[in-house]
């Protein structure tokens, strides 16, 4: 992670020397650009994009989370969060426990 950090701040020292420095909204959007592409490459070796591998990390560290603590903890909408959800499922990388269908909204996750 200080890599990663390391790496951004080398950048944006870059960016700025270049004469880029007075507008903030374009440098804000080549951080989050810089920071997507490296957050990708670390999910490759597990076959997962940046916001499955979010998740996943946090259904590891966080056994029994719902969906609305993730969606709030990665500022994605609920509806993301559930489809993200099931694409996990599907993979068999995390399990949703069997509840009737009217408690799913508040049902909790585990990892296999």
């Amino acid at each position: 992670m200080e890599l990663l950090i390391d790496r951004l701040v080398d950048f944006t020292f870059k960016f700025m020397k270049n004469g880029y420095s007075a507008s903030l909204y374009i440098l804000s959007g080549v951080l989050a650009r810089k920071t997507e592409r490296l957050a990708n490459k670390s999910f490759v070796p597990v076959k997962l994009t940046e916001s499955l591998g979010l998740i996943f990390l946090l259904v590891v560290e966080n056994p029994g989370i719902q969906p609305i603590a993730i969606s709030k903890q990665l500022q994605l909408s609920p509806s993301t969060i559930t489809r993200l959800i099931d694409k996990l499922e599907k993979r068999k990388t995390i399990a949703k426990p069997n509840v009737p269908f009217f408690c799913q909204a508040k049902s909790s996750i585990s990892y296999l």
